[in-house]
Formats: structure tokens, sequence, C-alpha cells
């Protein structure tokens, strides 16, 4: 199975995640909140099949968003359920989900991974 398909499962998650968050009531100011994708990188060897695949995305919420320290807690919590529920739409992804393979990398964009 290749990881860099399954991914479309995760990136279709990250889509529905924009549209869901464009339908928010609006900020007077700011533009809503929006997950971008920032890089995909997928496979070892042009000639293997993907068993590994990294999808890096930059998150923008609105202030209201953010949690009692003003942080991005619930928004962290709120991606977290969009991805496991991508997840769990894919035999696949369900079992790569019990190991190391579907897991945001929230220590790398606080600065400890």
């Amino acid at each position: 199975m290749s990881a860099v398909d399954k991914a479309a499962y995760l990136l279709e998650a990250i889509r529905r995640l924009n549209d869901e968050w464009m339908l928010r009531p609006r900020h007077h100011h700011l533009s809503p909140a929006s997950a971008v994708v920032t890089g995909f990188h997928g496979g070892e060897w042009i000639v293997s099949v993907p068993a590994r695949c990294r999808i890096e995305v930059h998150f923008e919420f609105l202030p209201e968003q953010a949690d009692a320290a003003g942080w991005g807690s619930c928004v962290e919590r709120e991606v977290e359920e969009w991805i496991a529920a991508a997840a769990a739409a894919d035999p696949w992804l369900i079992r790569a989900s019990t190991g190391d393979r579907v897991a945001p990398g929230w220590c790398a964009a606080r600065g400890g991974g």
C-alpha cells in the first residue's frame, strides 16, 4: 500500500476543515482560520512503493479559537479529531494509526522535535 496514496484521505480532511472554518462567524478584521499544506514528502526511492509520507501544515487561527492562555490547544484538538476521523475511514490508516504513522507533529511545531 502506498502511503502517498493514503495521504489523500488526510489532505481531504484538511480541505474539509478549511471549508468548515470558512462557514464559522467572521472576524471583523482578520481572515478566517486556515490550514495550509506547506510540504509533502513521501517515498524513499523512485522505484519503491512509499511506506511513509509526511504532510507539513501551517495552521492560522483566530483569537477566539485560542485557549485561555492564548495558545492553540483548542485548534490542535480539533485538527487531531479531523485527522483521526479521516484515518478511521480507511482500514490501512486505521491499522497504521495505532503505530506512529498517523500522528500530528505538534512537538516540531512547538520547537521540541
